[in-house]
């Protein structure tokens, strides 16, 4: 026989097998074939089923935590009730991003909640404002506004995600919003679609932040200012990787030095727009004396100055203002006006007595001087206590109660206590069950208004829960020890 009779016949085995195989197990494959597209069908369903106000999902990175569920096509999650809003295939809200045309100018408009849309109209947003007023006074065909924006996210979460999303965006110039609560971690995502605060990937770190008063956010404590250097730096990093000029929206006038001052320090040269806040503090500005969100009215003034910034730096043509616009766009450029060495150190001295004095102990309302990792009393794994004294003290003692667990082995607590200037103690402490008192001492200060942080990290967790977890409680008192 020869080698070519040979190798057909080897072939025409294999072949025969296979069919034989295919055959006997026909009805087989035809089931499993059903039930996986069953399963398809169902999940698709799901997707374009859940309620519309559960509209959120993880994302794969999770620096960007999460984006809307492109499943669903249309939300109404922190929208209007009666009126869905499209999601894309981005998992962002509104219409597909189509490829930018050639000679086209995109504008990003970055951030959160607040220039989300937060429950307004499509036509209501601040993108749609601007690309309306971009067609009513200037060459709008050739320039288009997208927002990427979340309620929720912070500047890693955008970050994370204009890194990822660059080459679908290809954005010509960004308007990149920075407000207080950025300092915040981006929540996790719980089902059916809902945002909850402690099943954040990213919040990992010893100095988390989940939640704080709206002047904790621009204290200036250590942990504060680090958050925000990082926050500073990745926008910078952001425009310098991908040579995009980029301009900061600060929504609270009053908040300019913090952010000027910083940029400063990291030797970033990025312009900032401040909302006036003649604009900010008029009545028509929030929805409700409880919803400090931009309205409509707000956002038709906002997109005057922020089309009148860009054009100013040459990123867009000229626009054709009449008087009343003109009037606001003067506005925005006189808020946005450098302030003076002066003000920054105003700026952080009223501040910094924000942070709730103790001059002898702890005993009420702790949830003031907590920035992160107490809730009802009980201690998460990681925190942060901002403290300031009347008086130079020596030490600071923490009284606390450690559950009851059957976990074999020592179990420790680390804690860092910085001083506002600089000056850093570290302490280490085994645990046993019940009551403990923890001295650790505070580092020298040379400040007339002693000021200090003190972070704390367990290594163990007693959890009851998918998501109540914790390492400890807190006792009624936190003792401040006097230089005697």
């Amino acid at each position: 026989m020869s080698k070519a009779a040979a190798t057909s016949g080897v072939l025409l085995a294999v072949t025969l097998a296979v069919v034989g195989y295919l055959l006997f197990n026909w009805n087989r494959i035809q089931r499993t074939r059903a039930e996986l597209l069953s399963r398809l069908e169902l999940q698709t369903e799901l997707l374009r089923s859940q309620p519309s106000d559960m509209a959120v999902m993880p994302h794969e990175d999770p620096r960007i935590g999460f984006v809307l569920n492109p499943g669903m096509r249309e939300a109404t999650w922190f929208g209007l009730p009666d009126l869905p809003y499209p999601i894309n295939a981005l998992g962002l809200r509104g219409e597909e991003i189509a490829e930018k045309g050639t000679g086209q100018t995109r504008v990003l408009v970055v951030g959160d909640s607040v220039v989300f849309g937060w429950k307004l109209a499509e036509e209501d947003r601040l993108s749609s404002v601007m690309g309306r007023r971009l067609r009513e006074t200037g060459p709008g065909a050739d320039v288009e506004v997208v927002t990427v924006a979340l309620p929720g996210w912070n500047v890693l979460s955008e970050y994370a995600f204009l890194e990822n999303y660059h080459d679908i965006l290809r954005p010509d110039v960004v308007i990149w919003t920075v407000i207080p609560n950025d300092v915040h971690d981006v929540f996790g995502v719980a089902p059916p679609g809902t945002l909850r605060m402690n099943v954040s990937s990213q919040r990992q770190q010893v100095t988390a932040f989940e939640a704080s008063t709206k002047d904790q956010r621009m204290s200036p404590m250590p942990s504060v200012l680090e958050r925000w250097d990082r926050n500073l730096s990745l926008i910078q990093s952001y425009a310098e990787q991908f040579g995009v000029p980029v301009t900061l929206l600060n929504f609270l006038q009053h908040a300019r030095p913090l952010f000027q001052d910083r940029l400063e320090r990291l030797g970033i040269d990025l312009p900032i727009v401040s909302v006036p806040a003649s604009i900010f503090e008029d009545s028509r500005w929030r929805l409700s004396d409880t919803d400090g969100h931009p309205t409509r009215w707000a956002n038709s003034h906002l997109a005057v100055g922020l089309l009148a910034h860009l054009a100013r730096q040459g990123s867009i043509p000229p626009l054709g203002l009449d008087e009343s616009d003109q009037a606001v766009a003067e506005s925005f450029r006189a808020a946005s006006e450098p302030v003076s060495a002066r003000e920054i150190r105003q700026f952080y001295d009223q501040k910094i007595r924000t942070v709730p004095v103790l001059s002898d102990s702890w005993q009420k309302g702790y949830e003031d001087n907590v920035v992160y990792g107490v809730l009802s009393k009980r201690m998460h794994q990681n925190g942060l206590l901002f403290l300031r004294s009347s008086e130079p003290v020596r030490s600071v003692e923490l009284r606390l109660r450690v559950p009851e667990t059957s976990r074999v082995g020592s179990r420790n607590l680390s804690i860092v206590v910085r001083e506002r200037e600089g000056g850093t103690s570290e302490g280490s402490f085994g645990l046993s069950d019940g009551d403990l008192e923890l001295e650790i001492p505070i580092p020298g200060t040379t400040s007339e208004l002693p000021a200090f942080e003190v972070a704390w990290r367990f290594d163990h967790l007693v959890c009851r829960d998918a998501f109540e977890c914790d390492s400890g409680v807190v006792l009624e008192s936190i003792a401040l020890h006097p230089i005697q």
